[in-house]
């Protein structure tokens, strides 16, 4: 069984694994994929952190506000974390969009979402710096 400080790792890995793809996206014009991306990075940021401060399973659940407000995340955090999560289903499904996502999503919204997963990525990152 992989040690706590290894799922932290894993986790923390995965989620900026996951950034790239969302610049790259953003980059190639697929807005659409890059909110989705941002969203799983900052996720997985946060439950990276909540390993290392829970010594536990990160809860199962996709709400990066929800995961925020257990750990006490500062409100540019939780900021983040809502506007990561508002788009989580209608960057993937019509029904939730509302027409069809990669033709909804602008440059604009991709640069909204990479500057709010940053946010949380900056702040994640601090927090599980060791202490001096």
């Amino acid at each position: 069984m992989a040690t706590l400080d290894e799922q932290v790792g894993w986790w923390s890995r995965q989620a900026a694994h996951d950034l790239v793809i969302a610049r790259s996206n953003r980059e190639n014009g697929f807005h659409d994929a890059c909110a989705l991306m941002c969203q799983q990075a900052s996720e997985k940021y946060l439950k990276a952190l909540t390993i290392k401060v829970t010594a536990a399973a990160p809860p199962k659940t996709h709400q990066c506000e929800r995961l925020a407000a257990l750990l006490s995340a500062p409100e540019a955090v939780l900021d983040a974390a809502r506007l990561v999560e508002s788009d989580y289903m209608e960057s993937r499904y019509p029904d939730a969009a509302e027409g069809v996502p990669f033709e909804l999503f602008t440059d604009a919204d991709s640069a909204d979402h990479l500057e709010a997963a940053e946010v949380i990525e900056r702040w994640v990152l601090e927090q599980l710096m060791p202490a001096p």
